[in-house]
């Protein structure tokens, strides 16, 4: 990272983890406590979650209390649907074991029913449109060219810039002609396009994001259909660089577990878990090219929906990345 003095202000990007992701607020401390300022932030699936809240304006003690919050009880499993299909063999649209509506009213509440624009703090949340087949953020600010990371060293020059400012590929915006609440697009380093919605209300933001296929029904906002961003972005830093964040560190929980041998699987949902973080981890690598920094928080193996331990991850991130802060400094 280049020490303390080069880079006190930075974004972050918070990868999808599941439960895991409570250990995004366990490192935004250790950041905040080593004297870093966090100007921005992304995130995509759990980690949207996380950056929302902090966009709204929760400070990192308020993020810690939440996690001791979210409970089971906000996932309502969409009972009348399922016993249709299964006792009654009745056909019908049947997109998701859990409809979520409870975590909305939550998410509504905790984010004073503002919009994507109305945010206080600059956030970037990724998901995909599956009606259209493309990504799509959620920001609260417009999106900018993307930038690489800083190249000469200095801290004068806005960091995250080469000496002669040249982003990664020029950021090219059109004018959206459909009337659905999209202000731009935005074309990312390798050739996709971004279309960036401001107007929809955080809540719906912010579960959109971390929507995964079948587990959770999709998000349908006017005549869109939205699911987890980790299809296509799973720890979206050119996101972060387009929002204007100075530096970009990504922090991403998934790629170790897509590196490490497996070689016993007990059933179908093990390997189907093993294929999704192999793509996530392959996925991963070319987004991590557009960071300055990454890491892996190293914390315990923990079950998707255990709730009860999500306390328990947040600290072990914060300790194992206060360790690491410590030895960036010494290094």
């Amino acid at each position: 990272m280049g020490g303390e003095s080069k880079m006190k202000m930075v974004g972050l990007a918070l990868s999808g983890g599941a439960a895991a992701s409570a250990a995004h607020v366990g490192v935004i401390r250790a950041f905040e406590e080593a004297g870093y300022v966090i100007t921005h932030m992304s995130g995509t699936s759990g980690g949207a979650l996380v950056a929302g809240l902090w966009a709204a304006g929760y400070e990192n003690r308020e993020l810690r209390g939440l996690l001791d919050r979210l409970e089971r009880r906000h996932f309502d499993v969409d009972w009348r649907r399922l016993a249709r299909r299964r006792l009654l063999r009745q056909r019908g649209e049947w997109l998701g074991f859990f409809r979520a509506s409870r975590l909305e009213r939550w998410l509504a509440s905790l984010t004073d029913f503002r919009i994507m624009r109305d945010l206080p703090r600059p956030v970037a949340l990724s998901a995909v449109d599956l009606s259209r087949g493309r990504e799509v953020i959620f920001a609260s600010r417009p999106l900018g060219d993307v930038l690489p990371p800083r190249t000469d060293g200095s801290s004068e020059d806005a960091p995250g810039h080469g000496k002669d400012g040249t982003p990664l590929e020029p950021a090219t915006e059109r004018q959206i002609k459909d009337a659905d609440g999209a202000e731009s697009a935005f074309r990312g380093p390798r050739g996709l396009h971004w279309e960036v919605i401001q107007e929809i209300p955080a809540s719906l933001a912010l579960l959109a994001s971390s929507a995964v296929p079948v587990i959770f029904q999709p998000v349908v906002w006017k005549d869109r259909v939205f699911v987890d961003g980790g299809l296509l972005d799973n720890c979206p830093v050119a996101p972060l660089r387009a929002l204007g964040a100075p530096a970009a560190v990504a922090v991403d929980l998934v790629s170790p577990w897509g590196w490490r041998p497996q070689r016993r699987f007990d059933g179908p949902i093990s390997i189907l878990f093993r294929s999704v973080n192999v793509i996530l981890a392959h996925q991963s690598r070319t987004a991590h090219l557009a960071a300055d920094w990454v890491i892996h928080p190293e914390i315990p193996p923990i079950a998707v929906n255990d709730f009860r331990r999500l306390g328990e991850i947040a600290d072990a991130a914060y300790e194992w990345t206060c360790r690491t802060l410590e030895k960036q400094r010494e290094g």
